[in-house]
């Protein structure tokens, strides 16, 4: 049974896999902002920073959720800990995607992108800090 729990702990690293896949994905898509632009017009600078910001908030959701799984004994003693190092794990992402839509045709990278996604992360990073978050064990 004990063994059945450490393996449901390591599985919820799988959803941050998985929506790391969906940010990748977003982040492969040539000339979206010229897509997005048709749809939203004058609302699509707003909309794709919003995007932004939300993705990065949902992965260090997920981030810290899975760390407080794998490591609980931790976020008893260091709760904090687990949230700087999902924070850590948003943001090195942020800057990978950022690299890889430079890759991209269409796409560039900017600084204002990871600041934005860093800025998603913070504002989980805060939301946990202030209890409105609280992972399960």
């Amino acid at each position: 049974m004990a063994c059945a729990v450490e393996n449901r702990r390591h599985l919820r690293w799988l959803y941050v896999a998985f929506w790391m896949a969906v940010i990748f994905c977003f982040s492969c898509q040539p000339q979206s902002a010229d897509h997005t632009q048709r749809l939203f017009g004058s609302w699509n600078v707003l909309v794709r920073k919003t995007t932004h910001l939300c993705e990065y908030l949902i992965l260090f959701c997920l981030c810290r959720w899975a760390a407080a799984g794998s490591a609980p004994a931790v976020v008893g003693k260091h709760p904090r800990l687990i949230s700087a190092w999902a924070f850590a794990i948003a943001t090195v992402y942020a800057l990978t995607d950022e690299l890889h839509q430079s890759l991209v045709p269409g796409r560039s990278a900017t600084a204002g992108d990871v600041l934005v996604d860093m800025l998603g992360a913070a504002i989980g990073f805060a939301c946990c800090r202030g209890g409105a978050f609280k992972p399960t064990r």
